[in-house]
């Protein structure tokens, strides 16, 4: 079904959004993959005031373990590997084994399928612990807020509290990078109409667009003491390191899959994470 159909809806375009997430991935509306692009970000954020909920209601319940948040970190964790996010994992593990040995692909030698499976598992560990060690190492940051007079200080009830903001941003890059991904190179043959839809309706304009308001909030988040800059480069470190994910994932397997473009999800939640707590001595120096 072509844009513009009256069976185009928003809800089918949310469907099929929602479907590519998801862990049961044959669910797809295929009438509104043309259009469910637009529903990626949106849902990242909401997905990330999501885990702000649970983060602060486990929080206030439990508190700290020596300085750390253990226990509202484990509890996010849980949420995203067990509900929300499992889909990216498995998709990440995947795209990650099938680049690393990509003969997998075509061989039918046990010995080869073996490797592949070995590989996808250690892939898999090693990123749902990573996850979790950085949900556990969010920086507290300096509580700090635009004061009576800045006009800035209109907008005060949208300063998310240092330990929420990445948790919020995090998501948003995720769902991105699944945009960005999907944009870069060609599909392998054998991926379905509707996939072909999606991509095809991806663009760099598109890319822009939503990545600006991303690495805005970033910026704004990040400017401690007017360290504004610190935003824009992890931004630039989540477009870099996506990019080449997207690049070196197509260029091994032939092609974009849907598999690769789930997985980016992920993949960027992780860049962001990595460089947000890379970066915070410096955003949060006194």
């Amino acid at each position: 079904m072509v844009d513009g159909s009256p069976k185009v809806t928003w809800a089918g375009a949310l469907g099929y959004a929602l479907g590519f997430m998801c862990p049961g991935r044959r669910v797809l509306a295929e009438d509104g993959a043309g259009r469910a692009c637009h529903w990626f970000v949106p849902l990242g954020l909401i997905i990330g005031l999501a885990y702000t909920g649970v983060y602060r209601a486990v929080w206030r319940q439990f508190g700290e373990v020596s300085a750390l948040a253990l226990m509202p970190a484990a509890a996010v964790w849980l949420v995203d590997v067990a509900i929300v996010a499992s889909a990216l994992y498995l998709a990440a593990a995947g795209t990650i084994a099938r680049t690393i040995h990509p003969s997998t692909r075509l061989s039918n030698d046990l010995g080869d399928r073996n490797a592949r499976y070995t590989i996808e598992i250690l892939a898999l560990l090693i990123l749902v612990v990573l996850k979790l060690v950085l949900l556990i190492a969010i920086p507290k940051g300096v509580a700090s807020w635009p004061g009576p007079g800045d006009w800035r200080s209109h907008f005060n009830w949208m300063y998310a509290h240092p330990h929420y903001r990445p948790l919020i941003l995090a998501p948003m890059w995720g769902r991105w990078a699944m945009l960005l991904v999907g944009s870069i190179g060609r599909l392998r043959d054998g991926n379905d109409a509707g996939l072909s839809r999606f991509c095809g309706s991806l663009s760099a304009t598109l890319m822009l667009v939503y990545m600006i308001p991303i690495a805005v909030l970033t910026a704004i988040f990040c400017g401690h003491r007017g360290r504004w800059m610190f935003g824009g480069i992890i931004s630039c470190v989540v477009l870099a390191g996506t990019y080449l994910y997207g690049v070196i994932s197509a260029r091994r397997q032939g092609g974009r899959t849907r598999d690769s473009i789930v997985g980016a999800g992920l993949i960027g939640e992780l860049i962001f994470l990595i460089a947000y707590e890379a970066f915070a001595m410096n955003i949060y120096a006194p």
